[in-house]
């Protein structure tokens, strides 16, 4: 039996007695997690300090008082996380060492995380930073070793999102010495860092332990009931599908998770979902079905989508245009998405783009607008996220077209190169075409 709105209505209301709500919690707890049942069956076969057995009538006044002990608990985080972020990000650290009886405790540390988890998608160093501060304060705190292991496990993700995949790797072994070490049960820990390892290795193109990962991700979330982050783990798992070679799985994983995602209280995970539906569709050339598709979620997302999100709708809507032969379209939308893409520094995005459009001209015989395209690629440098392997890669790309040198088959190449490089600065590019490019 699970506690139920219903339930909680119902006993605050008078209606049912506290103490059924008591002996459903105990029930459910010992049910879900073994570290709640072994611990909860040794105390029922040696009760220290107490005659009577465990049962609802002596636990209802211990969830009282830990319920005002943790509401007073949450109030001092809540002050202590505003002060804290309040501080030039350099003093926050000797803030936390120098005080004695502040900025410790679960509440804070989960805090620190749910703010570092907010800022992986805009701000990958104040994500770390978050996340170090969390594990700082873990140290420091009493019973708080799980959150020490979600703590190093975000900056492992924060790593990760900003690409330094060798920086990441030495984080989750770090966390996988920590749960081998020790007796870590929680499920919801369990789940978390295999979800987040297994994105880590998905950029690795380590495929079958990414699966693995990944499988097991969503299988502990389902069994503790957290269906949300089991069907945002579905999505990195198509994506494993897609990105090793196999767009059908990809395809069909991601329909069998999307009636599971609403669009209301999952915006994000919803836009994701239904855009790289699409764009798996358009790979395997059912250009028509991913229009539709595109075409269905244009009223919501031109409500709710984020202004980078709406660059890579463009730039999908570019290549399914081409697919489809309207070609006047799709280099509309190309050039559209590139520019956005520059202005904001996304460098990769933007290069990605590039090819896709170089393509276009290629298989349209329009070398001119080749050698304009491979000219204009220069503010691309300058983007903070390409680093000097990729540089180098387009720097190739442009003496080729200076040579007239360039082929379809070459741009195609660097397009795959410049989508693995974009999570692995350690990638060069290996040239090679028909001995003309080195």
């Amino acid at each position: 039996m699970h506690i139920t709105r219903d339930l909680l209505r119902s006993v605050a209301s008078g209606d049912l007695p506290p103490r059924l709500l008591a002996r459903v919690g105990l029930e459910h707890l010992t049910a879900i997690c073994p570290c709640c049942a072994r611990e909860v069956a040794a105390w029922r076969e040696d009760p220290i300090g107490s005659d009577r057995p465990l049962d609802p009538e002596f636990v209802v006044p211990l969830i009282a008082v830990a319920t005002r002990k943790i509401a007073r608990a949450e109030d001092q985080a809540a002050r202590d996380f505003v002060d804290l972020l309040a501080l030039p990000v350099g003093a926050r650290p000797a803030r936390v060492a120098r005080s004695r009886t502040r900025f410790r405790g679960p509440a804070l540390v989960r805090l620190l995380l749910g703010a570092s988890r907010a800022r992986l998608s805009d701000d990958y160093e104040e994500a770390y930073h978050l996340a170090a501060l969390a594990l700082s304060i873990a140290d420091r705190s009493a019973h708080t070793f799980d959150l020490h292991v979600l703590a190093a496990a975000a900056m492992g993700n924060a790593c990760r999102a900003k690409c330094d995949l060798r920086k990441a790797d030495s984080h989750f072994e770090y966390v996988r010495f920590l749960l081998h070490s020790q007796d870590v049960t929680d499920l919801a820990v369990l789940a978390e860092v295999d979800d987040l390892e297994g994105s880590l290795r998905k950029d690795q193109r380590r495929f079958d332990h990414a699966e693995e990962l990944l499988g097991r991700a969503i299988a502990l979330y389902r069994l503790i009931g957290r269906q949300a982050p089991a069907a945002k783990v579905t999505l990195i798992l198509a994506d494993v599908h897609f990105y090793r070679g196999d767009p059908h799985q990809a395809i069909s994983t991601l329909e069998g998770v999307l009636p599971q995602i609403r669009a209301g209280s999952e915006i994000h995970d919803y836009f994701c979902a239904r855009h790289n539906l699409a764009f798996y569709l358009t790979s395997c050339g059912r250009h028509e079905e991913a229009l539709e598709l595109f075409e269905e979620d244009t009223e919501l997302f031109a409500r709710h989508g984020h202004p980078v999100d709406q660059s890579r709708r463009r730039w999908l809507e570019g290549m399914i245009y081409s697919g489809l032969g309207r070609l006047q379209s799709a280099e509309e939308a190309f050039v559209e998405a590139r520019d956005a893409l520059v202005d904001r520094g996304m460098g990769f995005a933007a290069a990605m783009v590039s090819m896709d459009l170089a393509a276009l001209y290629l298989r349209a015989g329009r070398m001119e607008e080749v050698r304009s395209l491979a000219e204009a690629i220069i503010p691309i440098f300058q983007a903070q996220d390409i680093h000097r392997e990729a540089i180098a890669a387009l720097v190739m790309f442009q003496e080729a077209v200076r040579r007239e040198a360039v082929t379809l088959a070459f741009v195609e190449r660097l397009a795959v190169y410049l989508r693995e490089a974009e999570v692995d600065r350690d990638l060069k590019f290996r040239g090679g075409d028909g001995g003309r490019i080195r």
